[in-house]
């Protein structure tokens, strides 16, 4: 097997040069279109194109990172190094157009550059080690390396489709409605008010935002819910959320059931909201944010807990890690609502827990289902 220096090669400084030489080369570029006569730079301007122009090099270090990824990971793993790799590089940028200090600017960078690094820890040079297999029989669930020689099986999976994560399925139900809502209520804001990065406090407030005086004076207890289903932050704001959600649910979902699941999200995004009231009584805040960590807190608790399931795997732990350890240390800038946070993530992690012996003895069941 490869060592990690040729893993470095492969990726890590190869994006490290992009990187560095993406911002060097936006920073010139705009400094020139600011001495251009008769060009007017927006802050929407400078939000949206280091966002956009970010997928130049992703674009670029694409086949690089399927070269570390084994094939049956790849969708998944892929992706996030892709997904750390762009914040990594349009982070810094944003902020700067955003007006936040240098260093919350390169706060941003070390932390897109520490999760490209753990992720790629997570993988391996293609080619070097024969991946895990995953095979059932009998309701079991069996894992097998090949042989070195041996050709490693590859199922045959349809074209993948767009909107393949958007509809509900059995064992992924429930996910994609709370997707489709988010997004739903999303596109009517942004037709009602033509903003489409951020939306003022009156305006969030409208559309059901969290605020301690509106709940604990006006008794507007619904808003601890709405809240959830209103992202203030825009376009990138509601991406992330939905990114991070997308992949929580597609792993715990199967393994909870269409009715723990859900039960879990609302929960965990109401006590979310609860903490956030209780922190910060005077803010607006909104987004999923919350209960999206309260999804990866349960998580947490099913790996404490050793419950067994082909979904989750070291794939799927390393990529928890990088969304969770990402938000928190981003959570430092001003402006970002660590307290709903760290308040689903407790949460979860306490409802998965009270999950576990319910998930043991449907485990056992359908062991003893399977001997018959």
């Amino acid at each position: 097997m490869q060592t990690k220096t040729g893993s470095f090669k492969v990726f890590f400084f190869p994006f490290l040069y992009t990187a560095v030489l993406f911002i060097a080369l936006y920073i010139f570029g705009l400094y020139r279109l600011r001495n251009v006569p008769g060009i007017a730079i927006t802050e929407d301007m400078l939000v949206w194109g280091p966002v956009l122009l970010v997928v130049i090099p992703c674009l670029l270090l694409r086949p690089r990172a399927k070269r570390l990824v084994h094939r049956e990971s790849k969708s998944t793993l892929t992706g996030n190094l892709l997904f750390a790799a762009a914040l990594a590089m349009a982070l810094p940028l944003v902020l700067m157009g955003m007006g936040y200090p240098p260093m919350y600017q390169a706060l941003g960078f070390v932390l897109g550059l520490v999760g490209v690094f753990y992720l790629m820890l997570q993988t391996e040079v293609k080619g070097t080690q024969a991946p895990v297999q995953v095979y059932s029989q009998g309701g079991e669930h069996f894992a097998y390396r090949p042989h070195p020689d041996e050709r490693p099986l590859r199922p045959v999976r349809p074209r993948a489709n767009p909107l393949f994560f958007l509809r509900p399925r059995p064992g992924y139900f429930v996910t994609p409605i709370i997707i489709d809502l988010n997004i739903l209520v999303f596109i009517i804001m942004v037709i009602r008010t033509g903003a489409l990065f951020g939306f003022s406090s009156e305006t969030l407030m409208q559309w059901g935002a969290n605020n301690g005086y509106a709940v604990l004076i006006q008794h507007q207890y619904y808003r601890m819910l709405t809240a959830v289903f209103v992202h203030g932050g825009g376009l990138i704001h509601i991406f992330s959320n939905m990114y991070a959600l997308l992949f929580a649910g597609v792993v715990l979902e199967p393994v909870l059931g269409a009715k723990r699941y859900a039960i879990m999200y609302l929960l965990t995004g109401i006590m979310a909201s609860a903490v956030s009231i209780f922190i910060h009584p005077d803010v607006v805040s909104s987004g999923a944010s919350g209960a999206v960590f309260g999804m990866y807190g349960g998580l947490i608790a099913l790996m404490v807990a050793r419950i067994s399931s082909p979904h989750i795997d070291r794939v799927t732990m390393g990529s928890m890690i990088f969304f969770v350890g990402y938000n928190l240390a981003f959570g430092l800038i001003p402006g970002i609502d660590n307290a709903a946070h760290i308040g689903g993530l407790v949460t979860g992690f306490i409802v998965g827990l009270l999950y576990v012996p319910g998930l043991r003895k449907r485990i056992r069941g359908l062991r003893e289902d399977s001997r018959f």
